[in-house]
């Protein structure tokens, strides 16, 4: 009998625990109050006019519905389900007639984010002026 494999086992159950308490720390939404995406998305056109071409629409929606998702569901943005409502709330918000774009948009955000310095660039640009502007109105710490 081996009994190097309990204490092997007893490692590995808590290293999982603290995993799981860090999953849960780092996916814990930083908003929860779906009411506010109009709000966000009205000063967000406000910093960053509606582009012309359908390719630029594309994209300047890209930028917000991923600060829309790092606010309300990151753990969406490592390869889970988008928070319940929230893909509905974004296509309503953004005149996206079918949610099933936004699930479109979401699978490449992680990717595009890690991948292109443009993109991630403007995307830190775009979040932080959406979180100063959450503080200011004091709704996020």
């Amino acid at each position: 009998m081996d009994f190097s494999i309990i204490s092997s086992l007893k490692s590995i159950k808590e290293e999982r625990e603290c995993l799981y308490q860090a999953e849960k720390k780092l996916s814990t939404p930083i908003l929860r109050d779906m009411s506010l995406i109009p709000e966000l998305y009205s000063y967000y056109r406000k910093l960053y006019p509606i582009p012309g071409g359908r390719q630029r629409i594309s994209l300047y929606n890209k930028y917000f519905v991923f600060s829309i998702i790092y606010l309300y569901s990151p753990n969406t943005l490592a390869g889970n389900q988008i928070k319940n409502g929230l893909r509905e709330k974004i296509a309503e918000t953004v005149g996206i007639n079918n949610g099933t774009r936004i699930s479109q948009l979401c699978a490449n955000l992680a990717f595009d984010y890690e991948t292109y310095k443009d993109f991630r660039d403007t995307m830190d640009n775009v979040y932080n002026e959406l979180t100063s502007w959450l503080r200011a109105k004091e709704l996020i710490k």
